[in-house]
C-alpha cells in the first residue's frame, strides 16, 4: 500500500487548496507521521527536508504536488526571494566545505560560498544579505557570510564565550536572527529519562563594548621566618 502525504492551504482558518506529494522519500513512522526538518515556501515551490533511514532528503515541488528537483544527504538548506536555494552538506559536492547556491527552477549550481566547515544549520537574512551558519559540533560559533561577495563578515556568537549554559549538555534545534541582529535558539536537554526544551534569546546591543574594571586578587604564602630575622 503507498501511504500518501497530503498538503493543504489555509486562507483565514479556511481551507483552500489540498494536494499530494508525488515521489515523497521521507520516511514514514509506524505508518503515521513523517519527521519533516524543513518547510518553506516561495511564490512558486514548496521546500520540505525530511529523514529517510539514513539522510536527510531536500524535495522541491510544484504547488500541484509535482516533484520538480531532489537532493539526498543534506545537512540544512534555506532559501532567499530571488529564486536561490542554499544548501550546506550536499552529497556529490567532493570534499567541499561550503554552501551550495543553486537555482531553484532549474536545479542546477550558481555558485559555491567556501565556509571553515560544513555547517549543520544556516539561515538567510534578507535585511542584511547574510548567510547565518553554525557548527554545533566543531567550533560551535555562528558566522555570517557575504552572499553577494561570498565572504566570511564576522562571527556574531560563540557557544563556549557568549552562551549562558553548556553546549554540550544540550542539543540546538534550530536558531532565527530577526531584523534587529537579535538572536533567537532553540535547544533540548536531557535530564535523567526526560527531554526539557528551552528557548534562549540574545538581544544585539549596539555600540561599544561596556568598560568593565579588573580586579586581579594575588595570593601569597603568609611568612614565618620573621622571628628568625629577628
Amino acid at each position: 500500500e503507498v501511504k500518501k502525504i497530503i498538503v493543504r492551504s489555509y486562507d483565514d482558518g479556511k481551507e483552500t487548496k489540498k494536494f499530494q506529494l508525488d515521489d515523497f522519500k521521507g520516511y514514514i513512522f509506524e505508518d503515521k507521521f513523517v519527521l519533516i526538518k524543513g518547510f518553506k515556501v516561495d511564490k512558486d515551490y514548496i521546500y520540505i527536508s525530511s529523514s529517510t533511514d539514513t539522510v536527510t532528503v531536500l524535495q522541491i515541488y510544484t504547488k500541484t504536488g509535482e516533484l520538480k528537483h531532489s537532493y539526498e544527504e543534506i545537512r540544512d538548506f534555506d532559501i532567499d526571494s530571488k529564486g536561490n536555494l542554499f544548501i550546506s552538506g550536499l552529497l556529490g559536492t567532493d570534499d567541499f566545505k561550503g554552501i551550495s547556491v543553486i537555482d531553484a527552477k532549474r536545479g542546477k549550481e550558481v555558485y559555491r560560498i567556501k565556509t571553515d566547515n560544513v555547517e549543520n544549520f544556516i539561515r538567510y537574512n534578507p535585511t542584511d544579505n547574510l548567510l547565518y551558519c553554525f557548527n554545533s559540533l566543531l567550533d560551535k560559533k555562528i558566522k555570517t557570510y557575504d552572499v553577494e561577495t561570498r565572504s566570511f563578515v564576522e562571527t556574531i556568537f560563540s557557544f563556549i564565550k557568549d552562551a549562558s549554559y553548556n553546549i554540550d549538555d544540550c542539543s540546538i534545534q534550530d536558531f532565527l536572527i530577526d531584523n534587529d541582529g537579535n538572536l533567537y535558539i532553540s535547544c533540548v536537554e536531557q535530564i535523567g529519562d526526560s527531554w526539557h526544551d528551552y528557548f534562549y534569546t540574545y538581544k544585539k546591543i549596539m555600540g561599544e563594548e561596556e568598560k568593565r574594571p579588573i580586579t586581579l586578587t594575588v595570593t601569597a604564602p603568609y611568612r614565618d621566618d620573621f622571628i628568625q630575622e629577628a
